[in-house]
């Protein structure tokens, strides 16, 4: 059996309000490129790169949403369009 990560690295994601964590509401909404998924399964922390920034946020996979399912691209990381 083959374990595919639940948001694999290089997808695209919206930061989103969850039930069981708390959120900035300054980060509700922003998209971003997945970097690094921790492998402690589903709800394991999760390094995301927000458009126009070069720092790398944690957010739980609670937290997310696929934006974009097709797109695997790290080279757009950190860059302002999606």
């Amino acid at each position: 059996m083959i374990r595919i990560p639940f948001l694999p690295e290089g997808t695209r994601v919206r930061v989103c309000r969850s039930e069981l964590f708390p959120l900035d509401p300054e980060m509700e909404g922003r998209t971003g490129l997945v970097l690094v998924r921790s492998q402690r399964g589903r709800d394991g922390k999760v390094a995301v790169q927000l458009d126009g920034e070069s720092t790398i946020r944690t957010f739980h996979a609670g937290e997310l949403e696929v934006v974009d399912p097709t797109t695997l691209d790290l080279g757009q990381a950190g860059s302002a369009q999606p």
